[in-house]
């Protein structure tokens, strides 16, 4: 990657730090039966900080399931 061009868009549902809806708890809920979960943005970060590269923007739906994620290399 160019560290000055280059980007990773990850396009996911991204819970929310604290307070998650009762609908996406549930999401989460079910992805946990096949071993998978939600990340928070948190979790998100770590997840890409752990791989060299950072978060450089958040998108968020209207209605806040779905995101789109920007990274970049550190």
């Amino acid at each position: 990657m160019d560290p000055k061009h280059s980007r990773i868009v990850i396009a996911d549902i991204v819970l929310p730090n604290h307070h998650v809806p009762a609908q996406l708890a549930f999401l989460d809920m079910n992805m946990m039966i096949v071993g998978a979960m939600e990340r928070s943005e948190i979790q998100w970060n770590v997840l890409l900080e752990s791989v060299g590269l950072r978060l450089a923007k958040v998108w968020r739906s209207k209605d806040g399931v779905q995101t789109a994620l920007e990274a970049r290399l550190k």
